[in-house]
C-alpha cells in the first residue's frame, strides 16, 4: 500500500501500512430477567419495575415464558419448539432475517445450566400483529426485544472487519 501524509491539528505522520483483520461476533445471550430490564432501560429508559410488570403481563397473556429466572439458557426442548416455529416468529419482525442456525449451539441451549427455569423467550402461543399492536406500547417492546433476540441465536455470526493503521513520523 502507498504511504500517504497524515495531518491531525498540529500533528503530521507517514501512513506505512494499514492492516485488516476479520472479526466474528456471536448474537447476544438469551434474556434474564436483570438482562432484559437492563436492556429496556437502555433502549427505552423503562424502569425495572415498568418492565417486570410488562413482562408479567406477557407472562400471563402466555406470549412470553416464566419472567423471573437468572438463566440466560434454555433447554434442548425450547429450542425445538423455537424452530418449529420460526415462520411464524418471522412474521412479526419488519425485516426478512436469514435464520441459517437451526442445530443447538451451547451458547443458547444448556440444559445443564438451567436449574429452575430457563431463559426468556417466546412461547409457542404465537399473537398475531394486531394482538401486539393492540398491547401497551412497553409490552410492545419487550415483547420484540425477547423476539429479536431469541431470533438472533438462528443468524449466521456478524462478520465484520477492523482496519489499523501503522503510522510513521
Amino acid at each position: 500500500m502507498q504511504a500517504k501524509n497524515v495531518q491531525k491539528g498540529s500533528q503530521s505522520g507517514l501512513i506505512k501500512d494499514v492492516q485488516k483483520q476479520g472479526k466474528k461476533r456471536a448474537s447476544p445471550q438469551l434474556f434474564s430477567l436483570s438482562s432484559l430490564q437492563s436492556a429496556m432501560n437502555k433502549r427505552y429508559h423503562a424502569s425495572a419495575s415498568q418492565t417486570l410488570a410488562a413482562i408479567q403481563s406477557l407472562y400471563e397473556a402466555k406470549f412470553l415464558s416464566y419472567p423471573r429466572t437468572d438463566c440466560a439458557y434454555i433447554t434442548d426442548e425450547e429450542f425445538e419448539y423455537l424452530v418449529a416455529n420460526l415462520t411464524k416468529y418471522l412474521g412479526l419482525v419488519s425485516k426478512p432475517v436469514a435464520l441459517t442456525n437451526t442445530t443447538p449451539n451451547k451458547r443458547y441451549v444448556n440444559g445443564k445450566k438451567v436449574e429452575e427455569h430457563y431463559a426468556i423467550i417466546m412461547t409457542k402461543v404465537v399473537p398475531t400483529k394486531e394482538k401486539l399492536a393492540s398491547l401497551p406500547k412497553i409490552q410492545q417492546q419487550v415483547y420484540d426485544l425477547v423476539l429479536r433476540t431469541t431470533l438472533a441465536m438462528f443468524a449466521d455470526p456478524y462478520e465484520y472487519e477492523v482496519a489499523s493503521r501503522i503510522l510513521c513520523k
